[in-house]
């Protein structure tokens, strides 16, 4: 019944982690507002021990399949909105992170930007 399937999506993305992360996400990237910005800022936060959202899974080892999905539509979104800032930020973030952290980004990372 429709009742019960919104009642369920709404309690499963409700809460800081599903639902919560890619929010986190979003407010990181808007933080940081510029291309140029993203690798310090960053590097910063890593340094100061800061919880970075959008990255690690407990049962993905490897990248989240998601996460690679989810990618080339933020990338394909952000070209289409004349917004590419979000993926390219995301971009370096992922890659910083990948290098000095052995992180993978999740399903929560990529999202922030398709919005």
């Amino acid at each position: 019944d429709m009742y019960s399937a919104i009642t369920s999506a709404v309690g499963t993305l409700k809460g800081p982690l599903h639902g919560g992360a890619n929010e986190q996400v979003m407010k990181m990237l808007l933080e940081i507002n510029e291309e140029s910005k993203a690798q310090e800022w960053i590097k910063t936060a890593l340094d100061n021990k800061r919880k970075i959202m959008g990255f690690g899974h407990r049962v993905y080892r490897t990248e989240d399949p998601r996460a690679t999905h989810l990618r080339k539509l933020s990338k394909e979104a952000g070209e289409l909105a004349g917004q590419a800032k979000w993926f390219n930020m995301s971009q370096t973030i992922e890659a910083y992170v990948k290098e000095t952290k052995g992180l993978n980004a999740n399903v929560d990372f990529y999202s922030a930007s398709m919005y």
